[in-house]
């Protein structure tokens, strides 16, 4: 259960968006 980060998941596919500019977070 090494899942104590969901936000990390988030930023996966927030970096692949074309909007990731747009993304609140800087990755």
């Amino acid at each position: 259960m090494r899942q104590q980060r969901p936000i990390r998941r988030i930023i996966l596919p927030d970096t692949s968006l074309p909007c990731n500019r747009f993304s609140p977070y800087p990755e």
